[in-house]
C-alpha cells in the first residue's frame, strides 16, 4: 500500500529529472520553474537517501540507484495513464487508443501483418505500435506487462500469466541449394559436422538459455553438439548468411514461407522429432476487465484462428 505521505505529483518530477538529468532540463520538460524542480530534487533525496543526481566531469550522471529508477517511472507512469483513461466501455469505431505490443523478429514478421488488417477491419482509427524485446524486459516480466498490452513469446519463456495461443510452427532445416554435403534429407552427422547459424530469440544485450532455439536445446540433450559459427536474432539475415556455404540453420516453417523463393535455400525435415514452437501472446492481469483490452484480445483471437486454420491448409 502507498503512503499517504508521498506526494505523487514528485513521480512526474523524479521521471523528468532522470531523463533530462539535470534541474534545468526537468524544468523546461514540465513547464515548472528551476526553484521548483530544485525542491523536488531535495525531496527525492531525502525519501531515498541517495544523491540520485551527481556531477562528474562537468555533466550529471544518475547514480546506480537513479539508473535503477529510470525505467521503473517510466512504466509506472504509463500505468498511471492506464488507469486515469481507462473507460467502461470501448467503441473502436472511434477511438484512437494505441495497442503497444512487445515482439521479437518472428513474431513481428508471423502475428503482426493479421493482426493490423484484423484491427483495421473494425476500427476507425486504431492503432499499433510495435517494441522490440529487450533482456531487462524479459526479466522484470509481470512489471514489464503493466506498461504494454501484450507480448509476443513462444511458451517455455514466461510462465504464470494470462496467455493465449496463437499458431504451432514446425522446425526444419535449411540449406543453401548448391550446399554438396547435404542430399535429399538432413541428418544427424550433418548437424553434428556442418557450421550453424543460430536463430535466437534471446534480445540484444544478453541471453536467455530458454531463448535459443528449441531444436538446438534437443540436439544437445541428444548428444549432438552444434559447431556454431553464428546466433543472430533476425531471421532476415540468415538467407544471406546461408547463400553459396554448406552453412545451414534451424528455422520455425513459418518464417521459411516468407523468404523470397529465389532466396537459393533449399527446405528439409529435421532428422528427429522436434517439439512444435508454440507462440503466444501474453498479458498483465490488470487488463482483464479494461473493455479495450478485451477488444484487442478478441481481435488476437481472430488472428488466432486465421493462423490455426492456415496450419491445416
Amino acid at each position: 500500500m502507498l503512503s499517504r505521505s508521498v506526494d505523487l505529483h514528485l513521480l512526474v518530477q523524479l521521471d523528468a529529472l532522470l531523463a533530462e538529468r539535470s534541474v534545468t532540463g526537468a524544468a523546461r520538460r514540465l513547464g515548472q520553474s528551476q526553484p521548483t524542480l530544485s525542491g523536488a530534487l531535495a525531496k527525492l533525496r531525502r525519501h531515498f537517501d541517495d544523491q540520485l543526481l551527481v556531477r562528474s566531469g562537468g555533466e550529471r550522471q544518475l547514480t546506480p540507484l537513479g539508473a535503477q529508477l529510470r525505467p521503473l517511472t517510466e512504466a509506472a507512469l504509463e500505468s498511471a495513464e492506464r488507469v486515469l483513461t481507462s473507460t467502461a466501455r470501448f467503441d473502436p469505431a472511434v477511438s484512437t487508443r494505441e495497442f503497444t505490443v512487445v515482439t521479437s523478429d518472428y513474431g513481428g514478421a508471423t502475428v503482426l501483418p493479421s493482426l493490423l488488417r484484423v484491427i483495421g477491419e473494425r476500427s476507425g482509427g486504431v492503432r499499433v505500435r510495435q517494441i522490440p524485446i529487450t533482456v531487462s524486459g524479459l526479466e522484470e516480466g509481470l512489471h514489464t506487462l503493466r506498461s504494454v498490452d501484450a507480448l509476443l513469446m513462444p511458451r517455455g519463456v514466461v510462465r504464470g500469466l494470462p496467455h493465449l495461443d496463437l499458431f504451432h510452427d514446425e522446425w526444419v532445416c535449411v540449406v543453401s541449394a548448391g550446399n554438396r554435403h547435404v542430399g535429399e534429407e538432413f541428418t544427424l552427422h550433418h548437424a553434428q559436422q556442418l557450421p550453424c547459424v543460430l536463430l535466437s530469440n534471446a534480445p540484444p544485450g544478453g541471453s536467455l538459455s530458454a531463448a535459443t532455439t528449441s531444436p538446438a536445446n534437443q540436439l544437445e540433450m541428444l548428444g549432438v553438439h552444434l559447431q556454431v559459427v553464428a546466433s543472430v536474432n533476425s531471421f532476415l539475415v540468415i538467407p544471406l548468411l546461408l547463400a553459396d556455404s554448406d552453412r545451414f540453420a534451424l528455422l520455425p516453417r513459418s518464417l521459411v514461407r516468407l523468404v523470397h523463393p529465389d532466396a537459393g535455400l533449399r527446405v528439409l525435415p529435421c532428422p528427429f522429432e522436434a517439439v512444435p514452437l508454440v507462440e503466444a501472446a501474453w498479458w498483465h492481469p490488470v487488463h482483464e476487465n479494461d473493455a479495450g483490452h478485451r477488444w484487442f484480445r478478441q481481435c488476437l483471437g481472430r488472428v488466432a484462428a486465421e493462423l490455426r486454420g492456415s496450419e491445416t491448409s
